[in-house]
């Protein structure tokens, strides 16, 4: 395996993967199109429901089929959910559309993770994990600042081509994942005869997962990751109307978010020097980062414009800490089950960003948005805590099998 055009090429598939210009501007194609606010909402929760539904079974056929072809069919289908709003500019066609979005949304969030680990293992790289992983998610930044940018601009124009132009972008991210090896534990012969097998049984998931749950410490690391990585998910959702509310002009609002993404793509890419220096390398060390980030926010909301970077900074510190997280899991789960288990710690997530949002709502509606930023960043160093008093024997990584495939 040439390491070098792996790691080129998956980060031109991260990079495309996040370079839709209709990202910014897709809530007012549908209102262009006839949707209101309740018609809009109902399109928005289908396509987390679906990302929710196929969120576990996409770990299990990434696991049993394969993973890089489970990637593959997820930006496929992404696609195919752009083109649906251009050939049927119906609520139907839309709604169908972000269905296929969720649907991309679950296949690429538990498999990615495992897809590059599970390669990089294979050839024993898997030191290298965090440090390409941090480099993709610059260039994830660098696409998301692009769209941005250049997707209003497009949209005013002509808002077919943004579209199009949005579905060529998932196709060139799946193109890239095409020219990656397969090299997936699921398609190894098992008899003298070639036979190739069809992968691990649900069975033997589902024992994986059982095992992978029951590792020492991993309770406390789930505690700790899902809850912090779902309170910065959530928050990133309020990023605009906290900029407004901040007194950015409302044509300026989009460089409010180019900023926000520009100090994540900093923090990812600080990620490998933090690491050799002791940072982020163990969930102790993760739980009081993230502890430090969440005090950080609430400085930079409850105090005066001068400290307004540090909002900034706090999304500049967990950007990492998620690579970090992510590669502390890996290390320690079983090939088997691999994708299946990242994909439960996303639905995790998931479930748990659900809770955090109801939260953050309750707050909102008391004390605005300065109280929902604070109240988050309350919930993100509660769940540090977590990660901050794990015992000391359960910190690192403890892989069953020197985190490469059984």
């Amino acid at each position: 395996m040439n390491l070098k055009r792996v790691s080129m090429l998956w980060h031109a598939f991260r990079f495309f993967q996040d370079a839709a210009l209709v990202y910014p501007v897709y809530v007012i194609l549908l209102q262009q199109h006839g949707l209101g606010a309740g018609g809009i909402a109902l399109i928005l929760a289908l396509w987390a429901g679906s990302m929710l539904v196929f969120e576990l079974p996409s770990g299990f056929l990434a696991d049993r089929w394969s993973r890089r072809k489970t990637l593959l069919l997820g930006m496929l289908a992404k696609a195919i959910g752009f083109t649906c709003w251009l050939i049927w500019p119906e609520p139907a066609g839309f709604a169908l559309g972000f269905i296929l979005w969720g649907l991309q949304e679950a296949f690429v969030s538990g498999t990615a993770d495992a897809y590059l680990f599970g390669l990089l293992a294979r050839e024993g790289a898997d030191e290298q994990y965090e440090a390409l992983s941090a480099r993709a998610a610059v260039w994830s930044r660098i696409a998301l600042v692009l769209s941005m940018l250049g997707g209003a601009w497009l949209a005013a124009r002509d808002s077919e081509l943004c579209i199009a132009l949005s579905a060529l972008a998932m196709l060139l991210s799946g193109t890239c994942l095409w020219l990656m090896p397969e090299i997936d534990g699921a398609r190894q012969p098992r008899s003298h005869q070639g036979q190739v097998s069809a992968g691990p049984t649900m069975r033997e998931l589902a024992a994986s997962l059982h095992t992978s749950l029951r590792l020492p410490g991993m309770r406390p690391s789930l505690l700790f990751g899902c809850g912090v990585l779902a309170g910065w998910g959530m928050l990133d959702e309020y990023d605009t109307a906290y900029g407004l509310l901040r007194g950015v002009p409302l044509e300026l609002v989009g460089l409010w978010g180019c900023l926000r993404f520009a100090a994540e793509g900093l923090g990812c890419a600080l990620l490998p020097w933090l690491q050799r220096h002791g940072v982020l390398t163990g969930l102790r060390s993760m739980g009081l980062w993230s502890a430090i980030s969440a005090c950080i926010l609430g400085a930079g909301i409850a105090g005066p414009d001068l400290l307004l970077p540090a909002y900034f900074a706090f999304f500049a510190m967990l950007a990492p800490l998620e690579i970090a997280f992510g590669g502390q899991i890996q290390r320690r789960i079983p090939d088997t089950g691999r994708a299946s288990f990242t994909s439960l710690v996303s639905l995790l997530t998931a479930g748990a960003g659900i809770l955090i949002g109801l939260a953050l709502g309750a707050a909102a509606s008391l004390g605005g948005l300065p109280l929902l930023f604070a109240t988050g960043a309350g919930l993100v160093l509660l769940a540090s805590l977590a990660g901050c008093f794990v015992r000391r024997a359960d910190d690192g990584p403890l892989p069953l099998d020197g985190g490469g495939p059984r």
